[in-house]
């Protein structure tokens, strides 16, 4: 019963740790369960992501990425003239908490595709930073496509 208890806190200590460890603006994380990308954002993963691809390329690729992704998943997407939406769920690793993940994909007239997203937690008043670390997931994925 001693091992079992030992083990019980090492476990919950290990997931507080990581929890505290991953929060990364304390004044934020704790009371907002909701981040969206801004061009005024102060990292770059947070900003939104120009593209030189169509929109169906871009929409084609994140919905392939987020199927090969095993914490993300594919809801639906849509278009609306020159705007492809695309909802994405993302749970969360230890609790399994769902995100839901909004991509807008613009087209551009001069070519090419502005992407926006946003990310809101179904649960909580704060997110522990989990949000902004979705987007930057996958802001960084698309900033890869830039170079493709």
């Amino acid at each position: 019963m001693e091992w079992f208890g030992l083990i019980a806190i090492a476990i919950t200590a290990g997931i507080v740790g990581k929890v505290l460890i991953s929060v990364d603006d304390w004044s934020r994380d704790w009371t907002q369960n909701v981040a969206e990308l801004s061009d005024d954002a102060n990292k770059t993963c947070l900003q939104p992501v120009s593209l030189p691809q169509s929109p169906e390329e871009i929409s084609e690729s994140i919905t392939e990425w987020a199927e090969n992704r095993s914490l993300w998943s594919l809801v639906s997407q849509s278009s609306d003239g020159p705007i492809t939406t695309i909802n994405l769920t993302r749970r969360t690793a230890i609790m399994r908490f769902v995100d839901d993940v909004t991509v807008e994909i613009r087209a551009l007239p001069q070519g090419g595709v502005f992407v926006w997203a946003k990310s809101q937690s179904r649960v909580g008043k704060g997110d522990l930073g989990q949000n902004p670390r979705n987007l930057c997931e996958l802001t960084d994925y698309l900033r890869t496509l830039a170079n493709d």
